[in-house]
């Protein structure tokens, strides 16, 4: 019976088993001279996950491309505003 990567939980063998890209480990390189971060690098791996953890590494992926999408929308219509209304500006 396997577990589930994220949470722990045991899932059932009569369940089909769902596999997700999670983050599996995170490396920081600091240097000697200072104690400022140089770099950070995550690693991802295609793991096995329960139901409940998929839906939610979906959502998160979800409002993450919404984000990016928001943001775009809203330079566009900023930028529509600024050449239709330039006195406004």
């Amino acid at each position: 019976m396997p577990n589930c990567f994220t949470c722990g939980r045991k899932i059932p063998e009569e369940s089909r088993l769902i596999r997700k890209r999670v983050k599996t480990g995170e490396h920081v390189r600091k240097g000697y001279s200072t104690s400022r971060t140089s770099s950070v690098q995550s690693s991802f791996g295609m793991r096995i996950v329960c139901k409940r953890c998929a839906d939610d590494l979906d959502r998160r992926a979800f409002w993450a491309e919404a984000k990016k999408d928001a943001w775009i929308v809203g330079a566009l219509i900023l930028l529509l505003l600024m050449f239709l209304f330039p006195n406004w500006f």
